[in-house]
Parts: C-alpha cells; structure tokens; sequence
C-alpha cells in the first residue's frame, strides 16, 4: 500500500501541487478577504466535488462528446447538462449535511432556490473552461507523443531495413565470390606446379598474384564498397596470370578513367567481368581485341565490356553470373540504370552498364549510415 502511494504521489505530482496551490490561494484570499475561514471538513468536502467534477468533463465528458463529429452537438451540450446537474445536487446534499451537523453554523437551512444554483452555475462554468483546457493540452501532447513513437517506429524500420539491405548485399557478394572460376583456380595452381623447377621465379610470382587475387576476393565480402581503382589493380593481376600461363598471345586491353579510380563502388563487378571474357571470349584475333573500360562521362559511371565469343572452343554459358552483377546493381542503385548484355550481330558479346553518378553517391552514404547502440531493434 505504502509504495502505491509513493508511486500514485511521484505520477501525479504535478496534479496535486496545482490543486495545493489553488486551493491555498482561494482559501486566503477569501479568507483575508472576509475575514471568514471555514472548517476543514467543508473545504475537503467541496474542493473535493470540484476535483471531481474537473476530471470528469475533462477525462470522461469531452472525449465521449467530441468522439463523434457527427454527434458533438447532441453529446457536448447533454454531458454538461447532466454534469452541470450533478454538481448542483452533490453541492446540495454535501451543505445539507453540513449544515446539519453543526459544521456549517452560519446557516441553518439550505435552500436549493435560484441564488444557490446561479452561485453553481458559475463555479461550474469556471471549472469547465479550465477542464476544457486541460483536455485540449494533453491531447495536443498525447498527439506528439503518439506522432513520436510513430516517427521512431518508422526510423526503426528504415534501420532494420538497411540492415536488411547490407545482409542482403553480403550475402550477393559472398555468392558472387563463390562464382569466381574454381577452374582458373586449379589451372593457375597446376601453372605454378609445372613452373616450380623449370621457372621458379615466374611460379613464386604467380603464387603472390593469386594469393592477392583470393584475398581480395575473400575481404570484399567485409566491406560493402571497394575502390574501383583498387578492383581494376585486381582485374589486371587476374590477366597477368592468365597470359603468364598461356602459351599463346590473347588480345586484351583494359581501361579505367582516373576520375574513376577512387570511386567506391558495388565490388567484384570488374573482376566477374573479366574472368568472364577469359572464360568465354575469344581472345586470339589482334583485329578484334576485347575490352574492359571503365569511365564517368555526363555525370554518369559506364562500364562496357566487348569480346569475341568463341563459339567452337568455349561454351557460351548461361550468363548466371551476369544476372547476379545485375540484380546486385539493381538492389543497391535502383532502376535508373541502363544495364545492356547479349550478342550483336557481329558475333561480339557486349556488357553495358551506364550508373547515375547521384544514385552511386546516395548509396554510399547508406552503406556508411551506422546505426547507434540505443537505435538497435529489440
């Protein structure tokens, strides 16, 4: 009992010191006034009808009467009516008994004629006019409250779906790793073997490349964004070792623009592009080198890819890997890029990607977003 006291004291504290101070400053200045101080009982009996009767039009009156537009004007004037009714009779009974306990001694009768409920009519319209007050504050502030926690709810989401949206893109990144030809892997591994004894320079070479190929492949999936210089660094790593491990000259050149080489971008797009054309292209004809260039032209990123299909000795594939850089792209840079693939009638397989440089830039401030501890969904 004691701590729901201490508890009902510490929730409406605010409540009990405006009743204190009003009631204090009604009861001395009527008193110094007149000269007059009533008993305790009947200022406990009427400022208690008076706490009452404010609660009541501003807790039960006024949200049953403005619950319904269409009913306001039936509903406000009736709750008063009969709260205004109310008051009276309460008013009434409480003098009554007081009176006829002696508590009350300058009166020896109560009357319940036109001057008593004047006196009531105009305590219980000042009484209403502050009821009414309250009710319009605490719902203006329940209303901001409520719009709060709906904003935080909304910034919580958007929270989980960014981490939702990063989840998403390691697991493409990681799929996307997976992807990486085992078969270069394995050639490049049977190159190193074959060259241990006859080129053992050229085969320590090739395992440095390779390691560095992997380990960039592995600590992509960490961060979401990687340099596109850096990538590049990677792609011709990736084409050293292939013409180290070829016996037969391949036609190849690569491009990137240097407003382009610190541009942080979705990663292994460059790489998977590559390890395409050595896959599938026919590198062998010096007329028709193929080619992966990279470059920012009209506020937009392009990335093109063109290569011979050779369709004797490769097989085309199913351009899985292909779909997967589009979707990734799709995902993190949205619809407004133009993403090209497929053969043209020169026998040449194209890949076109042509990103807003703005979108680019908006992702990378979502993927640096870095929710706070106290933001974390439960």
């Amino acid at each position: 009992m004691k701590k729901f006291i201490i508890k009902s004291v510490r929730k409406y504290r605010i409540h009990l010191l405006a009743w204190s101070a009003f009631i204090t400053y009604e009861v001395l200045l009527i008193g110094l006034r007149y000269g007059v101080f009533g008993h305790p009982l009947t200022y406990a009996a009427h400022y208690g009808i008076i706490i009452a009767y404010f609660y009541v039009v501003s807790d039960k009156a006024l949200p049953w009467s403005l619950a319904s537009k269409r009913l306001i004007i039936i509903r406000l004037p009736l709750a008063m009516v009969v709260l205004f009714c109310a008051y009276v009779l309460l008013n009434y009974a409480v003098d009554t008994i007081l009176v006829a306990n002696g508590i009350v001694k300058h009166l020896k009768k109560v009357v319940l004629d036109r001057n008593f409920i004047l006196d009531d009519l105009y305590r219980s319209l000042y009484f209403t006019g502050f009821a009414t007050a309250y009710y319009f504050i605490k719902t203006y502030f329940n209303e901001k409250k409520h719009s709060s926690f709906l904003e935080e709810q909304r910034l919580l989401g958007l929270i989980k779906e960014e981490k939702l949206a990063k989840t998403l893109a390691k697991a493409q990144n990681d799929f996307l790793r997976a992807q990486i030809n085992p078969h270069f892997l394995f050639n490049t591994l049977n190159y190193v073997y074959n060259n241990i004894t006859r080129n053992p320079q050229h085969a320590r070479d090739a395992v440095i490349t390779l390691s560095d190929i992997m380990r960039f492949a592995i600590d992509s999936g960490e961060d979401e964004l990687i340099a596109l210089g850096e990538e590049m660094h990677q792609v011709k790593q990736l084409l050293d070792l292939h013409k180290a491990r070829m016996d037969f000259k391949d036609f190849i050149d690569v491009y990137i623009d240097e407003d382009a080489m610190d541009l942080r971008f979705v990663p292994l797009v460059l790489l998977s592009l590559m390890e395409n054309i050595l896959k599938h292209g026919n590198l062998s004809v010096e007329a028709y080198p193929a080619l992966l260039a990279t470059y920012i032209d009209e506020d937009k990123l392009h990335i093109h890819s063109d290569n011979l299909v050779d369709g004797a000795g490769k097989k085309i594939g199913t351009n899985n890997g292909i779909k997967n850089i589009s979707t990734r792209l799709i995902a993190a840079y949205g619809n407004g890029l133009d993403f090209f693939h497929g053969l043209n009638d020169d026998g040449h397989y194209i890949v076109n990607m042509v990103i807003p440089l703005q979108a680019i830039h908006d992702y990378i401030r979502k993927i640096d977003f870095q929710p706070s501890e106290q933001h974390e969904m439960p």
